[in-house]
């Protein structure tokens, strides 16, 4: 990324050293208008992110198999903007022109086929080459530095929503999602827009991600009234599970016994569910749904002494957040209370509604199945001592055993490359669900 002209001034090192000294040396305002003539330039620059950085993730899923284009209008793409830079100068630019290619290919990322179209295009002809959604985005940028003699932006901020429409036009989705984007003064000669360019990769790759996450085939329906997205009242009880197998997710038993209906929930997709098969003596169950969740996690043969594990779940349904919520915290011990061969204790907190949620490792694997924590109200009658993080989570060599014994196919893993919190979470979004109970 190259500055490529400027309408006042030519910005070159001289002219900074210029600016350096100036700004060390004034002592009266009567150099102000030598100083000024210095100022206020607006530079001609290139924000386009690096392709090669768009890629897909450790995490993501198969490619979604439609077929989508996407539109940007001449209007839009011959677009230029103008914002804040340092030293009083601004930087003009033309962000639809310049993430359009890293656009495209982040769609490419996701979807099985993706096609430029040069113009608007009736339902019949979308129809015809088998288009079912067209994709159009919208941006909105800011510039700013904290540095009085710096030029290039060292902080850059990308709001990019992804109008999503179906081929009869109707607004069917828009994630939007926020990049952000620095550059140090150190690294202006890598290029004068740096700030942009990583700002424009961090929005491409979050939508990459909440393109992911939409559940395509239920956004063309509403929900009806008197449906399961009616909100749960007093006689219903949640908590959580995950897929294990293509539209199949395990949960603990005591979340799903007895219940008149069962609903699984994930962001904006719900299903029913029945019960496929339940055991209380090791407190587990599996569970089917119609369709909608071919993200599946792969298990781990078992659990390792210490190792740093992340509880994924829906706790406190009502009064957290509706989102996943997710803990971290560390194998403790590798036997339950009285030594039970069946359990893990660890120290990651636990919640009510977080009971039949993964507990993942540094990998993205299974690694157990949450199931309890202790009584500490009891416990204190006992010792006359409050116990802290002690929570417990089925093992997953005992989760192997059941799904064995009830023919379900599964992945499995052991503790490989480790990978950032942030990206477990992410990775744990797309197969974390929440499971409702009505009595």
């Amino acid at each position: 990324m190259k500055v490529l002209g400027c309408e006042k001034c030519n910005l070159n090192y001289v002219t900074i050293i210029k600016r350096i000294i100036i700004l060390h040396l004034v002592k009266s305002l009567t150099l102000l208008p030598i100083i000024l003539t210095l100022y206020g330039c607006t530079h001609s620059v290139k924000v386009e992110p690096n392709v090669e950085r768009i890629e897909r993730t450790w995490y993501d899923p198969s490619k979604i198999k439609v077929k989508v284009g996407y539109f940007i209008s001449d209007e839009f793409r011959n677009l230029e903007v103008v914002t804040p830079a340092g030293g009083g100068d601004s930087i003009r630019y033309s962000p639809y022109k310049d993430i359009e290619t890293a656009y495209q290919k982040m769609l490419s990322n996701v979807f099985e086929s993706v096609s430029k179209l040069n113009y608007p295009v009736n339902e019949t002809t979308l129809r015809n080459e088998g288009i079912k959604y067209v994709i159009s985005p919208t941006i909105v940028t800011n510039s700013k530095s904290y540095s009085q003699i710096y030029l290039p932006p060292t902080d850059f901020t990308v709001d990019l929503t992804s109008n999503i429409r179906d081929a009869s036009g109707k607004l069917i989705a828009s994630p939007r999602l926020i990049g952000k984007g620095q550059a140090q003064f150190s690294e202006y000669t890598k290029g004068h827009a740096l700030a942009g360019e990583r700002a424009m990769e961090d929005a491409l790759q979050k939508t990459q991600t909440a393109l992911f996450e939409t559940k395509f085939d239920d956004l063309v329906s509403t929900p009806k009234s008197g449906s399961i997205a009616q909100k749960n009242n007093h006689s219903d009880k949640s908590g959580s599970g995950f897929v294990v197998s293509p539209n199949t997710i395990v949960t603990n038993s005591h979340v799903v016994d007895n219940c008149s209906k069962i609903l699984i929930r994930q962001r904006t997709f719900e299903t029913l569910a029945t019960v496929l098969a339940s055991t209380q003596r090791d407190d587990l169950a599996l569970l089917s749904i119609p369709k909608g969740l071919q993200i599946t996690v792969p298990i781990r043969q078992v659990a390792v002494l210490g190792e740093d594990v992340m509880l994924a779940g829906y706790p406190l349904p009502g009064l957290l957040s509706s989102d996943l919520i997710v803990t971290s915290g560390q194998v403790n011990s590798l036997a339950g209370i009285g030594n039970d061969p069946t359990l893990l204790q660890i120290s990651a907190p636990i919640q009510p509604g977080n009971s039949g949620g993964p507990l993942v490792d540094k990998s993205g694997g299974i690694v157990g199945v949450v199931v309890s924590k202790l009584n500490v109200a009891g416990l204190a009658n006992i010792t006359g001592d409050i116990a802290q993080n002690v929570n417990f989570a089925i093992k997953p060599e005992i989760l192997r055993l059941f799904l064995d014994a009830n023919q379900v196919p599964y992945n499995t893993a052991s503790l490989g490359a480790k990978h950032e919190g942030t990206e477990i979470a992410q990775h744990a979004r797309l197969f974390t669900v929440q499971v409702i109970c009505t009595h």
